[in-house]
């Protein structure tokens, strides 16, 4: 079971397209949840992790509505996961990261950081990421190649993760970026669909038709259960957006148990009419229950995967590379790359 713990609102940008910190939803998201800005101390963060390993959880996600590293005391709150001997997990705009914070990071445990990286082109980058300097731009690009190369060496290594946004602003810019990563060899490259937030509406992606009819209780996008910075345990990422009008019903860990959270969530979720109908209109149903594989293909060193509102890069073994590409399906169907890439790293 994953849990993700927001420590911070922070955030180094105001990006546009951000619905917490620029203008990518329809209100003032901090206007209408002050309590929500604020960073949690080390001891608030500590006592929900005792809760958590309690109930069984494995891994903890960091990733805040901001960013992580934003937060001033956050090799003890890595340090503190794996005390509880727990996962952790990082979504990252990597801006902040210089090579020895990402060496510390490794050491504390850190065992998948996601770093989104909307172009490896600095002109293009700064109108995408505000305000963006050149050095928070050098940061973010190598900062997937530096957790590549430092996390070779531990056991198991950190799975390194890009996730591409496409935006009017970096149309263009995938084969840049993905011929960019290609020789460090990253897990994966993720290339997705922006979405729209609204108060009201929900969070909506123009490529999601809303097809489904809704069934209450049957949504595979919820349970990844979020602890906002308040304490406020909610039941997805949806719960986001329409939280202000259940505030008050709204368990909080910092004054129950984690089993009693995930109780009265669960009964909002299935039994609370605002719920329900939110559910009805939001995107995240309907992609949940559409998100299948719908093909995959070769393209310059590259296996990839396509889904409904993302694709999914995999770099090519170099030995691989000039096989015919339907030889390389055919491998990649069969799970005999990864096989290959086992035999080559235990050959080295």
């Amino acid at each position: 079971m994953d849990l993700l713990i927001q420590v911070t609102a922070k955030c180094n940008y105001t990006c546009g397209m951000c619905p917490f910190h620029g203008e990518g939803y329809s209100g003032d998201y901090f206007g209408e949840r002050p309590e929500l800005k604020r960073e949690m101390t080390l001891e608030e963060i500590e006592e929900i992790l005792k809760k958590a390993q309690d109930f069984g959880v494995e891994t903890i996600d960091l990733t805040p509505n901001g960013e992580f590293f934003t937060y001033k005391q956050w090799r003890e709150v890595l340090g503190l996961i794996q005390k509880y001997k727990m996962k952790s997990r990082v979504t990252s705009n990597g801006g902040l990261l210089e090579e020895q914070d990402i060496k510390d990071a490794l050491d504390l445990g850190l065992s998948h950081i996601c770093l989104s990286i909307d172009s490896v082109n600095y002109e293009i980058y700064k109108i995408v990421r505000k305000p963006a300097t050149k050095k928070t731009f050098e940061n973010a690009i190598n900062a997937p190649i530096l957790f590549k190369k430092y996390s070779e060496k531990r056991e198991p290594p950190c799975y390194v993760q890009v996730q591409f946004t496409e935006q009017p602003e970096n149309q263009g810019e995938i084969q840049a970026m993905l011929d960019f990563y290609r020789p460090y060899e990253l897990n994966q490259i993720t290339v997705g669909k922006m979405c729209t937030l609204d108060s009201q509406k929900g969070v909506e992606y123009k490529e999601v038709e809303n097809t489904f009819s809704y069934e209450v209780g049957q949504c595979p996008s919820y349970g990844t259960y979020i602890i906002q910075t308040s304490g406020s345990f909610l039941g997805c990422r949806g719960q986001f957006y329409f939280y202000p009008r259940l505030k008050d019903k709204i368990p909080n860990i910092f004054t129950q148990s984690f089993a009693e959270c995930k109780k009265q969530c669960d009964d909002l979720y299935l039994h609370n009419d605002i719920f329900i109908d939110y559910c009805h209109k939001c995107s995240y149903y309907t992609r949940s229950n559409q998100d299948f594989l719908q093909k995959t293909f070769i393209e310059k060193g590259y296996f990839a995967q396509v889904y409904l509102n993302q694709i999914r890069y995999f770099v090519i073994p170099a030995p691989l590379r000039e096989l015919d590409p339907k030889i390389l399906l055919f491998m990649y169907k069969k799970n005999m790359v990864k096989e290959i890439k086992d035999f080559i790293k235990d050959s080295k």
